[in-house]
């Protein structure tokens, strides 16, 4: 007869390790969670991945990369407050130029050397964002690679991309700009320099090769190398190289081709008169608010069917105080954007433009 004092003997049945891991029953919660894969940066980088764009230097892949962070921006894929450009392969020349372009849009530049920010310390900042709840819905541009990790080492990359998928499951999106390697493949094409983990652990990635295009113009083919989620296998980008041309200029002329014009933007320019373009561009100063250049130009482009690099020739001729040569002036607004403002009457300078001897 047993011992109605003594102890139960302790259950054999173990507690599986794993359960506390398990995922069971919170569907709707991981739903809500989920960052919905959709197009942001033209149709090669998607919300909520990791994406990698290699690139040989010079090539244009940061200048691609921030024109369509502008026209994402534009058609309100993404409000500017919500990116953050981490710039770290740069001169002080070019940190000026792309802070002035994009505080038109709101985007935060974060530079290696400015406010106290270096490279090595983007990772903990990752690291925080994700624990303080803060990434999701966050976009970052890292600029390049190769600061932020060694491409190389096997063991650094893999503990980077480790922390980036993190941010991206926390419901942040991100792009990295590198490089691709010195030498390129049997069949003339460039492949990405450093180890495969890089590759093998974002979502999406694709290869810059470059060839010379029509009238000047260089052509950019992006060919996808990896893939989550409805990319396409290739698609190709075009823009004025000229060492002669301002940053703003440069960044205008950039726009998808399919490569058979040989990259020209030119050909929507022939029916349109230089004094129409310049009373879209009267009428959206007029009506526009304050807008800045960078808006004024796409959206008279889109409007007038012409070219964005010709509607800012235009913009920038006739800035000035002069009334007898210029139609608007530049007005510096809070956190130095530059916005534009009419110096003449509206109906005055509409009749001018429209007036048979106008010749500008």
């Amino acid at each position: 007869m047993s011992d109605p004092s003594a102890k139960p003997a302790p259950s054999l049945k173990k507690k599986n390790p794993l359960l506390k891991f398990t995922l069971k029953g919170q569907a709707a919660k991981l739903e809500e969670m989920a960052i919905e894969q959709k197009p942001l940066l033209g149709s090669f980088c998607l919300t909520g991945q990791g994406t990698v764009l290699c690139a040989p230097p010079n090539a244009g892949k940061t200048l691609i990369t921030l024109a369509m962070l502008i026209e994402a921006i534009e058609a309100e894929r993404i409000a500017g407050s919500d990116v953050f450009y981490v710039d770290a392969d740069d001169t002080t020349q070019g940190v000026a130029d792309k802070v002035r372009v994009l505080d038109e849009y709101g985007v935060h530049i974060v530079a290696e050397g400015y406010q106290g920010f270096k490279a090595r310390l983007l990772t903990a900042a990752i690291e925080e964002m994700i624990l303080e709840g803060t990434a999701r819905g966050k976009f970052l541009i890292l600029d390049t690679f190769k600061k932020f990790t060694q491409p190389m080492s096997k063991s650094e990359t893999s503990g980077f991309t480790e922390v980036i998928r993190r941010f991206v499951l926390a419901g942040g999106t991100l792009l990295c700009l590198a490089h691709t390697n010195k030498h390129t493949d049997a069949n003339g094409k460039n492949v990405f320099a450093g180890v495969s983990d890089i590759i093998d652990d974002l979502d999406c990635a694709y290869v810059i090769d470059v060839q010379d295009g029509r009238d000047g113009k260089r052509l950019v083919q992006l060919t996808n190398k990896k893939r989550r989620g409805n990319v396409p296998d290739k698609l190709t980008y075009a823009y004025s190289p000229e060492p002669e041309l301002s940053y703003i200029e440069r960044l205008t002329s950039v726009h998808e081709t399919d490569g058979y014009d040989g990259g020209a933007d030119d050909v929507l320019d022939y029916k349109t008169q230089d004094n129409e373009i310049l009373q879209a561009l009267a009428l959206s100063i007029q009506h526009g608010g304050e807008r800045g250049k960078m808006e004024i130009v796409r959206s008279v482009a889109d409007h007038d069917k012409v070219s964005k690099r010709r509607v800012l020739k235009l913009l920038e001729k006739y800035v000035g105080e002069d009334t007898d040569k210029h139609f608007w002036r530049y007005v510096v607004r809070a956190r130095g954007i530059h916005v534009f403002e009419l110096i003449r009457p509206i109906d005055n300078l509409t009749a001018t433009l429209s007036s048979p001897g106008w010749t500008g």
